[in-house]
């Protein structure tokens, strides 16, 4: 059988100069087997050389990925054989990657245009109103990655930057969700320190897309750090427990209890988050749906963020809400649970 070549030599140089690993560490490669998903193969690699031998020995029956944070030696098993890294492997972050998926299937060349105009336009604007360098962007075939160049980050001194990176990537979800819904796409969130993706520059062998990487010479983003460590990190719960597994049962008849006045959790987040507050006061949003129910989704999506989770205080702020669906409209206890759940879900 005749093998097409499904790797791009120009890119993977280029990817693995932007990762901007030290020359005195290491970058992890995998060959994946397309049908165990599992690594059949580990290798360290220190130049893009190096990285460049592995694909060309492995990209015909492997997907070929690579560590997107540096590791700080060659990490073995018991054996002495190469083995993946763990999260407690990791000594650095610099970089991570938000991952946008096209649910459409097949993906058509139309379906990645228009995830790319989102990136140059939507997510790039976001970016530059809270003071941000746009990210470098990777078109996976099946949707992107935004990518974030941090500078050297020590996790002995920030030991949750990968949670603090998790937050930025919902807010970004949460904030854009109307523009992602429009053209089928999703944000899938991972944050793990020692996180692996596939080389930019190649493909999966059953598909036979070449990844294409787009960006400049790389550029840390210092505020970017600064605006992650300023998070307030008020619910560990979050990272933990996906939202939606959490709360499931939102559609039962006696979760739901409205109370008389908003709880003081909310109320001191309200003081204290501008964003939050003008959702609450029914302003500030320039896209997506602005009418009454739009707010109450967006609304919960915020508390959701910050942390809370009670159904019980999702459904009171939005019985409380001014000009919310339930003041205008009065809308019942119905209207309460089916909001709830849509805010959780996404749908």
């Amino acid at each position: 059988m005749k093998h097409y070549i499904s790797y791009c030599e120009p890119t993977i140089r280029k990817a693995y100069e932007w990762l901007g690993h030290s020359s005195s560490a290491y970058t992890q490669l995998d060959a994946i087997d397309s049908e165990r998903k599992k690594p059949t193969r580990t290798a360290y690699m220190q130049s893009a050389s190096q990285v460049l031998d592995f694909v060309k020995r492995h990209y015909q029956d492997s997907m070929v990925c690579w560590g997107l944070n540096e590791r700080p030696y060659v990490l073995q098993n018991e054996q002495g054989f190469a083995r993946s890294a763990k999260n407690t492997d990791i000594e650095i972050v610099s970089n991570f990657a938000i991952d946008i998926d096209l649910q459409s299937r097949p993906v058509t060349d139309n379906h990645r245009k228009a995830l790319h105009r989102l990136v140059n336009h939507e997510v790039s604007d976001y970016h530059c109103d809270l003071g941000l360098l746009p990210p470098a962007y990777a078109d996976t075939g099946q949707g992107g990655h935004l990518v974030y160049a941090l500078p050297r980050t020590k996790i002995s001194q920030h030991p949750d930057i990968t949670k603090r990176n998790w937050q930025f990537a919902t807010e970004l979800s949460s904030d854009l969700s109307d523009q992602l819904s429009d053209i089928g796409a999703k944000v899938d969130n991972i944050s793990d320190a020692r996180r692996v993706v596939k080389v930019y520059g190649t493909a999966k062998p059953e598909v036979g897309y070449v990844s294409k990487f787009f960006a400049d010479k790389r550029v840390e983003d210092t505020a970017l750090l600064e605006h992650l460590l300023a998070f307030e990190m008020e619910a560990e719960a979050v990272i933990k427990t996906p939202v939606s597994e959490a709360m499931k049962p939102v559609y039962g008849a006696t979760l739901i209890t409205v109370q008389d006045q908003i709880p003081q959790v909310v109320a001191s987040l309200l003081e204290r988050d501008e964003k939050l507050r003008n959702l609450y006061d029914g302003n500030g949003k320039t896209h997506g749906d602005t009418s009454g129910s739009g707010y109450d989704i967006s609304l919960i999506r915020r508390l959701l963020i910050l942390g809370v989770y009670d159904v019980s205080v999702l459904a009171t702020v939005l019985a409380h809400r001014p000009n919310g669906s339930v003041q205008n409209s009065k809308k019942g206890n119905y209207y309460l649970r089916t909001t709830v759940a849509a805010a959780i879900t996404g749908k």
